[in-house]
């Protein structure tokens, strides 16, 4: 029978920059049977991979508010590799928690007791809500980060100017192309944290960099309670799950 059960505690009324503590523990279990020992496993699997996401993301958010993106060319490509890092790092748990979540639902099948398997599939549909959520803020980060760098390769070093001057008595010759290029993609790949700005990214200021991050902040931060809201959920549900072992 399962020796003690996950913790569920209180989920805060507004969102935290640092998520810490979670809804969702993990669960210590004597393996009482198969189903309760493959239970065991995979939901701690699955709890492990969203609490390491919620304290991904409340790092993301505070660093986001760095002002490092309107720093020194050093200190905006450290906020920049330093997002990148954290997009990675969320996206590679959500692949974890989901494959577990994925062996979860298939253990709903292997349960004729209709109450447990309702409750495991709510516990399984709020896992992979909060996963998903994640996974969300995650692809919006890479996009961002895909806007700052198109802006980068927009914008020559002086040093990069001085050798396109004395090679070509011009700019860099390729700029036109890359212009036109991000021209015939304009309209699809502006974050909504830029709004209202229209043109093209390299256009903004390093300051106006710093000003979207921290709106991307913003909207990250408010996510959070959605996904606290299914990890709760998800405890409750594991808890009920947790009882007929």
């Amino acid at each position: 029978m399962l020796a003690a059960l996950l913790v569920a505690v209180v989920l805060t009324a507004a969102p935290s920059a640092s998520p810490d503590p979670a809804p969702l523990k993990t669960i210590i279990t004597v393996k009482s049977s198969p189903f309760c020992g493959l239970f065991s496993t995979h939901v701690n699997g699955a709890i492990s991979a969203a609490v390491t996401n919620d304290r991904s993301l409340g790092t993301l958010v505070g660093t986001l508010r760095r002002p490092d993106l309107e720093g020194s060319d050093l200190d905006r490509q450290a906020q920049l590799d330093r997002l990148t890092n954290l997009a990675d790092a969320i996206y590679h748990q959500y692949r974890e928690g989901a494959a577990e979540v994925a062996k979860l639902r298939a253990l709903e099948a292997t349960t004729t007791d209709a109450d447990q398997k309702a409750e495991l599939k709510a516990a399984d549909d709020a896992l992979g809500g909060a996963l998903y959520r994640q996974h969300e803020i995650q692809r919006d980060l890479d996009g961002f980060l895909a806007y700052l760098n198109a802006g980068q390769m927009r914008t020559s070093s002086d040093d990069e100017k001085s050798v396109y001057m004395v090679l070509f008595g011009e700019g860099d010759p390729h700029q036109a192309a890359l212009d036109a290029d991000l021209h015939t993609r304009s309209g699809t790949g502006h974050p909504p944290y830029t709004s209202p700005f229209s043109g093209l990214a390299g256009d903004e200021s390093p300051h106006d960099d710093t000003r979207y991050a921290s709106n991307a902040a913003g909207a990250f931060l408010t996510s959070l309670a959605a996904i606290r809201g299914d990890e709760l959920n998800a405890a409750n549900h594991i808890e009920t799950v947790s009882t007929h072992c």
